[in-house]
C-alpha cells in the first residue's frame, strides 16, 4: 500500500477527547471556519447540535489550513453538547479533508458506537437520531447515508473510477449530506484492504463533493449500506423530533437568515 498523501495527514490536532471515554456519537464537522468568517461554526455551536439526553458525544471540528490559531476559540462554547477535538487539515477541498479525517480516525485511540459526519450548516438531534439508529440496526455493521443522494456534475470520472476497479453499484449517485456509520462497520471498513484502499485513493484522485467514498468503501467491504430517510436537505423546524417532528438531523440550515436564526434562538434555550 502506498504511503499516505500528504494532503491527508492532518497539520496539527488539538485532542478534546478523554483518554480511555466510550462515546455514544463521534461527530465529525466539515467546517470552514475563520477562513470566510465564524459566523456558520457560531450558529452551529449554539443551536446545530441537540443533545437534550446528555448523550455522550464527541465533536471533531475538521477545519482548513491557516484555523488552527483559532482552535480553542472554535471549540469553546458547545453549549456543552460534548467534548471537541479540531483537526486543521493541509487543504481546503473537501475529499481530502473528510478522507484524511477517517485515516485519522483509525489511530485516534478511542471509541463510539456510532461516527457521524455532517457540514456546519445542519442540525443533528442526538437522542433521537441514536434512537433511530440503536433501534433499528443495533450493534450491526451497517453505514447509514442521510439526506438526499444527488449526481454531482463536478466530478463525472467518479463513477468510471469506481467501475475501472471493479466496484459495482445500482446506481451512479455519488453524494451524501451527512453520514452515521455503526463502531462495528467502521472496524469492517478500516480492517477491509480494498475499502480502505479507497478511502486513501479516492482522497488522492478527487477533491469534490462531499462525503461519499466512506459509503463505496462500506460497500465493497461487505458492510450494509442504507438511506436514512429520517433526514432532510431543506430547514423546516417544526420537523424535528424535539418539538413533535420526525426529522432525526437537516441539512442547509441558512445560518445568514436573521428570521431562522431569531427563531432557533427563542426555540432552542428551552431545552438545555
Amino acid at each position: 500500500m502506498n504511503a499516505v498523501d500528504a494532503r491527508m495527514v492532518p497539520l496539527n490536532v488539538r485532542r478534546g477527547f478523554s483518554p480511555g471515554a466510550r462515546y455514544d456519537l463521534n461527530l465529525a464537522v466539515l467546517t470552514h471556519c475563520a477562513e470566510r468568517n465564524m459566523n456558520r461554526i457560531s450558529c452551529m455551536k449554539r443551536w446545530g447540535v441537540l443533545n437534550v439526553g446528555g448523550r455522550r458525544v464527541h465533536i471533531t471540528l475538521i477545519v482548513n489550513p491557516g484555523d488552527f490559531g483559532h482552535a480553542e476559540e472554535i471549540a469553546a462554547g458547545w453549549r456543552e453538547v460534548g467534548e471537541v477535538s479540531v483537526l486543521e487539515m493541509p487543504c481546503a477541498e473537501p475529499i481530502p479533508k473528510i478522507n484524511g479525517y477517517y485515516l485519522w480516525l483509525l489511530g485516534a485511540d478511542f471509541t463510539a458506537r456510532w461516527h457521524g459526519r455532517v457540514d456546519d450548516d445542519s442540525v443533528t438531534d442526538v437522542a433521537a437520531m441514536l434512537g433511530y439508529l440503536d433501534g433499528e440496526f443495533g450493534v450491526e455493521p451497517v453505514h447509514v447515508a442521510g439526506g438526499p443522494v444527488s449526481r454531482h456534475e463536478n466530478e463525472p470520472l467518479f463513477v468510471p473510477f469506481l467501475l475501472e476497479h471493479g466496484i459495482f453499484i445500482d446506481d451512479t449517485r455519488t453524494e451524501y449530506e451527512s453520514s452515521f456509520t455503526s463502531e462495528m462497520g467502521m472496524r469492517v471498513i478500516f480492517s477491509h484492504g480494498r475499502g480502505r484502499w479507497l478511502i486513501e485513493e479516492s482522497g488522492r484522485r478527487f477533491s469534490r463533493p462531499g462525503d461519499r467514498a466512506l459509503a463505496f468503501a462500506a460497500h465493497v467491504s461487505g458492510v450494509r449500506v442504507v438511506e436514512n430517510a429520517h433526514s432532510i436537505y431543506w430547514f423546516e423546524l417544526v420537523r424535528l423530533p424535539v418539538f413533535g417532528g420526525d426529522v432525526y438531523h437537516m441539512h442547509y440550515v441558512p445560518w445568514h437568515d436573521g428570521e431562522v436564526t431569531r427563531r432557533l434562538g427563542e426555540c432552542y434555550p428551552d431545552f438545555f
